[in-house]
């Protein structure tokens, strides 16, 4: 298990406080994590005064004669998502559409997709909005709001700390990322907006890691071309399977998402499709790797990996592969720093490995720890509670009409 607050590795779970950072993984018991931290809310909240005007509503106003608006959590591609408490001061994300997409977008098919998706195992994972709110001028989508950290924060920790990912770190990543796809894979559903904002590291109730997804096939009530236009956009379109561009989403295509994830991850580069990991990496044993990913991020969608249970089926044959070799530059003992300006470089030794443990917090070292104040502006989903379980929340989605 990872920490959802420092991102220290290796956590067992059983493991109640992160030996690292203090922070409580217990959801009951949970301090303010890195997201909430004096400085960011402090930034975000000078923003929402400052730019209120072009946001749909202000600090402290009132959305949809219902909702409180608490807090900015931030802006996306589709829309701006705030932190909201109804009357009893039960926290939600209000995710609140942009104005350009509001013809676009197709309020019965997305609800369409929710109910399908409503007996479906490990819906729990799946964070759906409970309501739409509909009033003259803006249409919203209100959730639960999730607690834990984003992994494109945990991937900006690593970056702010000039640490690679170690492959057995990324694995609990995509395994987490995968339970919670396999449902929908196996109903034929794809997710359509896997990228690391999106994926919501947390723990369940019996303190076991989590990933909760966002943004669930939120692409079938936008529609995948006016999707893959707000993407491209924003710079995201990298996570996205060329097929988004003549307006088909399949399986396949959550499978290329994920493969982008994978490989900036180990990588510590966003892909591209002339980037070669053995050019990146330059080390023996990088073979299973690249191969992996040259069939997971194939342009041809028939070409790659059907699924995510696929995927997820070669992926750890790739690991184990890579386990097996002496000196694997993958391996569990740790990869050396990382500066963004040059090739990832990797470790053979254990006196490097050592030296870097012991300067690295993250690696229960003692060096110089990262303030919560230090680290990366907060991205457009923010924390909170953990989701209900998913079986409850299409029956209650309904239209307020304002």
């Amino acid at each position: 298990m990872i920490c959802s607050r420092c991102g220290h590795p290796d956590l067992s779970d059983t493991t109640i406080i992160c030996p690292n950072c203090g922070f409580s993984l217990k959801r009951e018991r949970r301090s303010p994590t890195a997201t909430t931290s004096f400085r960011a809310l402090s930034a975000r909240r000078k923003m929402l005064s400052q730019r209120h005007y072009t946001l749909p509503f202000a600090l402290g106003e009132e959305a949809f004669e219902q909702y409180k608006v608490r807090d900015l959590l931030g802006q996306g591609p589709l829309g701006v998502v705030y932190l909201v408490t109804d009357e009893r001061g039960d926290k939600y994300a209000l995710k609140v559409i942009h104005q350009r997409w509001h013809k676009e977008i197709d309020l019965d098919t997305l609800q369409g997709t929710y109910l399908l998706i409503e007996d479906l195992e490990q819906g729990q994972s799946l964070n759906l909005p409970t309501t739409v709110c509909i009033d003259g001028e803006y249409v919203a989508l209100l959730s639960p709001h999730l607690e834990g950290l984003t992994a494109r924060k945990l991937m900006n920790l690593r970056k702010t700390t000039s640490k690679a990912f170690r492959l057995d770190e990324l694995k609990q990543l995509v395994m987490g990322v995968g339970t919670a796809l396999k449902p929908l894979h196996r109903e034929g559903l794809p997710h359509g907006g896997l990228k690391p904002e999106n994926f919501f590291i947390g723990t369940d109730q019996d303190l076991n890691q989590q990933i909760t997804l966002s943004d669930t096939s939120l692409v079938t009530g936008v529609g995948v071309e006016n999707y893959h236009r707000a993407q491209r956009a924003a710079g995201h379109a990298h996570y996205l399977a060329p097929e988004f561009a003549q307006g088909d989403v399949t399986l396949s295509s959550d499978v290329f998402s994920l493969g982008a994830f994978i490989f900036e991850g180990i990588t510590g580069q966003t892909y591209q499709s002339k980037k070669r990991v053995s050019e990146l990496i330059p080390v023996n044993g990088v073979g299973p790797l690249e191969k992996f990913l040259d069939r997971a991020l194939n342009p041809e969608a028939q070409q790659r990996y059907r699924d995510v249970e696929a995927l997820m089926s070669a992926f750890n044959d790739m690991v184990d592969a890579l386990d097996e070799l002496d000196s694997s530059p993958f391996n569990n003992e740790g990869t050396e720093p990382r500066n963004e300006s040059m090739v990832t470089r990797f470790s053979f030794t254990q006196e490097s490995l050592t030296a870097v443990s012991e300067k690295d917090p993250l690696f229960g070292g003692q060096g110089e720890h990262t303030s919560p104040s230090q680290l990366p502006p907060p991205l457009p989903i923010g924390v909170g509670t953990l989701p209900p379980s998913i079986s409850t929340l299409p029956n209650s989605l309904d239209a307020t009409i304002r």
